[in-house]
């Protein structure tokens, strides 16, 4: 087998269908923690340029501008407390519910890749002719997914 994960057979390590469980289960967190590993990594290189010294900037955070690459990570790490909390709450209301539909689990993973290629936009180039409709189609997504919860609870209760 040319899989890396091939040699791990002792009873305690992680198996194939675990680690791929875990990460499909968590894709939200994922995306979480690499918006963390790029703001740490755009604050690093900005201190690293000759050309602006922001080093006096994240001393106390005032007084000297925030560098452009670490204020669009910050921004974009921010985002991922915002509407998503929405998300997560939506997910746990479908499944104590018990409205995890077809229709729900689409619009979910639907919202997903919407927001990962948010972020993908909003960090690399960032057009925002491209970013803003992409992130008000997750938004339509998230109230289609609410909507969808809030009848499948009223139609089951009727």
């Amino acid at each position: 087998m040319n899989c890396r994960f091939a040699r791990l057979t002792a009873p305690n390590r992680l198996t194939r269908t675990a680690i791929r469980r875990a990460l499909r289960l968590n894709f939200p967190t994922a995306d979480t923690v690499r918006a963390s590993v790029w703001l740490a990594s755009a604050e690093s290189r900005s201190n690293l340029r000759p050309t602006n010294n922001p080093c006096r900037y994240f001393r106390v955070y005032q007084g000297e501008t925030e560098p452009d690459e670490a204020a669009r990570a910050t921004r974009q790490f921010s985002n991922l407390f915002e509407a998503p909390v929405l998300f997560y709450v939506a997910c746990v209301t479908a499944i104590a519910t018990r409205q995890v539909t077809l229709l729900a689990v689409l619009l979910a993973w639907a919202y997903v890749v919407l927001r990962v290629l948010h972020a993908y936009i909003h960090l690399g180039a960032n057009r925002l002719r491209q970013r803003i409709p992409v992130y008000f189609a997750s938004w339509g997504t998230l109230l289609a997914l609410w909507i969808t919860i809030a009848l499948g609870t009223a139609l089951a209760s009727s």
